[in-house]
């Protein structure tokens, strides 16, 4: 495998995890939040109510989302180097 092959294999990954994650911040930030205390102890505990937490990780789903997005539009520069565009 040649070496921009596999930057463009790992950047296809990478772009689609990143979308993946800020997806699931997006749709269910409270899933996210219970997901990321119970494994990783980083977060609050979820509460019924108001919080604030789901609040920023909406928007941490939304950089996510553009952060992503940037990753695929690169693959352009990828494709010239392998010579397939």
């Amino acid at each position: 495998m040649s070496r921009g092959l596999f930057v463009l294999v790992v950047q296809v990954f990478a772009g689609l995890g990143v979308i993946g994650i800020g997806l699931w911040a997006m749709a269910r930030p409270r899933h996210l939040q219970r997901f990321i205390h119970a494994n990783f102890a980083l977060l609050p505990q979820v509460k019924g109510g108001m919080q604030f937490t789901p609040v920023i990780l909406r928007l941490i789903g939304a950089f996510a989302l553009w952060y992503g997005a940037t990753l695929i539009e690169g693959l352009q520069q990828e494709l010239v180097a392998l010579g397939w565009r």
